[in-house]
């Protein structure tokens, strides 16, 4: 029996590659009192899994019982490498934008002889954040290869879904500046802890509860359902807080605006507050709905692929975010004007004097 074999007297006493195979990835109930459970430790898996080389299963014949000598990228070639790839040249494409993005707000800045990094400044660097670790999850997106552990992959996943709610926190936070910050425009002293609590509960949450989530008895890919649901959840609950905060004070903003003119000024609030809602549906509707699938369900495994796997719910959900991030960050669409700076919204849509 191989190394990397995992606990499993079912599976391993197969005598039949398509029993095995069944066992796996079969449409049948399993034999009563049978727990599907892994028979190689992640990420390995028998010798002759998905044959032909691009995540289709061709014939059982050669897959070889009690091997576990191969990893699930192996059995998948060059499937799960062209997942990889395509999604780290996206990601890269993500970088050179933001790049680019914080290259020209940061000349406009300079120009005006500010010392510090203004809003939109810092909202570009943390996008651009997420796009380099986004990609250099795409080494190994989910550690198919065994390049990254379990924990690797979690803690990167993890720092891009914290620093997105960070992003909509600090946007936020200056809206919240304008309305209930008088003359100076102070940070309201809530907002302010509202703020460092969510950079703090983010990184905990997606970082630190992700790895503490991962840690099962003898098996390296998986995950505590009771863990991950507590995670989701308050997260969850986190983004709910920001999502109202951005309507209440979105509203209050773009009502002044209207009240002084309005015009272009008022819509680059509106395409703010309707990217921020956008952003936040998508990670209510993931957590809220994996919280539920995954209640109650106490280990769960991460099994062989049974196909090619070209798509990925969590990369999928980053690449939208990042776009839509991209879209309104974009410096060249960010045009100050008189009434704008009036009523203090160039800390949103620009990086004049106020955010210098």
């Amino acid at each position: 029996m191989s190394s990397n074999s995992f606990p499993n007297d079912y599976a391993h006493n197969l005598t039949s590659t398509e029993d095995l195979w069944n066992y796996v990835c079969g449409t049948e109930d399993l034999p009563e009192g049978v727990e599907l459970v892994p028979f190689c430790q992640f990420p390995y898996i028998n010798d002759g899994w998905l044959t032909s080389g691009d995540g289709d299963a061709e014939t059982f014949n050669d897959i070889k019982l009690n091997s576990c000598n191969i990893t699930f990228a192996d059995a998948m070639g060059s499937a799960y490498s062209s997942k990889c790839i395509l999604y780290g040249l996206l990601n890269l494409v993500f970088v050179i934008i933001n790049c680019q993005y914080w290259y020209v707000i940061r000349a406009r800045r300079l120009a005006r002889k500010g010392k510090t990094m203004n809003l939109m400044e810092k909202l570009t660097m943390i996008n651009l954040s997420v796009s380099f670790f986004h990609g250099l999850c795409c080494i190994d997106y989910n550690a198919y290869s065994g390049i990254y552990s379990y924990e690797v992959i979690s803690v990167f996943k993890g720092y891009c879904a914290a620093a997105f709610i960070l992003v909509a926190a600090l946007l936020i936070t200056s809206w919240v500046s304008i309305i209930d910050g008088g003359k100076t425009k102070k940070t309201p002293k809530w907002a302010t802890n509202l703020t460092y609590f969510t950079a703090f509960y983010g990184v905990f949450s997606e970082c630190v509860l992700g790895i503490i989530e991962i840690q099962m008895p003898d098996y390296k890919g998986g995950y505590d359902t009771d863990v991950n649901v507590f995670k989701n959840l308050s997260f969850a609950l986190l983004c709910m807080i920001w999502a109202a905060v951005s309507i209440k004070y979105g509203w209050k903003i773009s009502a002044q605006l209207k009240a002084g003119g309005g015009g272009a000024a008022d819509k680059v609030i509106k395409k703010y507050l309707n990217s921020i809602q956008i952003c936040m549906l998508l990670g209510l509707l993931y957590k809220f709905a994996f919280a539920l699938l995954r209640f109650g369900k106490g280990y769960v495994y991460t099994f062989p692929p049974c196909g090619a796997q070209y798509f990925d719910i969590i990369g999928v959900l980053f690449l939208t975010i990042q776009t839509v991030i991209s879209l309104v960050q974009n410096p060249n669409t960010a045009k100050a004007k008189k009434n704008q700076t009036k009523v203090g919204v160039s800390t949103v849509t620009s990086t004049q004097s106020s955010v210098d």
